[in-house]
């Protein structure tokens, strides 16, 4: 304590093709065209779900050839499918059997693929690669870990452009420009934890990614803010002394009237079975789970906050 610590590390890297570029996410998922193979009815089902509440269209198959009819039946419709979420264990037909297939045939060949597999293995990881696969997603997969993966494959379609490797993430590129102008994604986000760590730990992503924050440690506190600022977002722990997020939550829904629904994203440190749904009874949108990440971070903001409010700062 006081003195700091000293880290370090080894790592041996390949060098990148010159010119290697990355892409930023796809801003908005709706209205996209979806194609989700697993030949497990529990996961397929999850995963359909966790599509249509982002607003794609939707078809489902539970095995390799049932999928191709699928797509080419949406394809000679003049309906492609815009991606495509493949499980790699598929009987007949694996997940790496069935992306060979799609970009074979000229009509599909456009179609983004992700694939799901068990943990990585580099042989499975080039293999996948070479059969067109955009995003290799490791099972069982969160659901703000699928919409990022999905926003960063469908950046890729080229007339969405490109930027370098290294460039400023979507939210946070505005902070960049010499002058705030229209295109500035800015929001204003309160965020309720008593931990004073992870207030920080969060705080600093948001203001990376854009935002402005505002912290409270405790569910009173939070409605009595909530009360004085029209948030754009709201980051609710569970676990809070006085009055904890699901109470603060009820009182927030009760009163928001007028103002219009305000997205609250539940904090969690336990990621459990029915954890979603408890949260979508208790009037919350969606949740994170702690340690929170800045890549998921990033698409829960992406998805719950509308283009018109991340201009609303002046």
């Amino acid at each position: 304590m006081g003195k700091g610590s000293t880290f370090w590390f080894t790592a041996r890297l390949a060098k990148q093709p010159a010119g290697s570029r990355a892409t930023p996410p796809r801003a908005e998922l709706r209205g996209l065209r979806a194609c989700i193979v697993d030949d497990n009815t529990v996961i397929c089902r999850i995963l359909v779900h966790y599509l249509r509440g982002w607003g794609l269209h939707i078809v489902s198959a539970t095995d390799g050839p049932k999928a191709l009819a699928l797509m080419r039946d949406s394809a000679m419709r003049g309906e492609p499918c815009d991606l495509a979420i493949l499980d790699m264990q598929m009987p007949g037909m694996d997940g790496l059997t069935l992306a060979r297939a799609i970009k074979a045939e000229p009509s599909l060949a456009g179609t983004q693929l992700v694939l799901l597999s068990s943990p990585d293995r580099p042989r499975e990881l080039e293999a996948a690669r070479q059969a067109g696969i955009q995003a290799n997603l490791t099972k069982p997969v969160r659901q703000a870990q699928l919409y990022h993966a999905l926003a960063r494959v469908m950046g890729a379609v080229p007339q969405l452009g490109s930027r370098p490797v290294g460039a400023p993430s979507q939210l946070a590129m505005a902070s960049n420009r010499p002058h705030d102008d229209e295109t500035g994604v800015r929001a204003h986000v309160l965020v309720a934890e008593d931990n004073a760590v992870n207030q920080k730990v969060v705080a600093r992503m948001l203001k990376k990614l854009r935002c402005r924050v505002d912290l409270v440690d405790n569910g009173l506190k939070a409605i009595e803010a909530f009360r004085q600022v029209h948030y754009t977002l709201v980051l609710m722990d569970w676990q809070m002394p006085e009055m904890d997020g699901f109470q603060a939550v009820e009182e927030i829904r009760r009163e928001e009237g007028a103002m219009g629904h305000v997205p609250i994203i539940a904090l969690t440190a336990n990621a459990m079975e029915g954890d979603r749904e408890r949260c979508l009874a208790a009037g919350m949108d969606d949740y994170l789970s702690k340690p929170v990440k800045i890549q998921e971070l990033e698409a829960m903001l992406l998805r719950w906050i509308p283009q018109h409010a991340r201009r609303r700062l002046p």
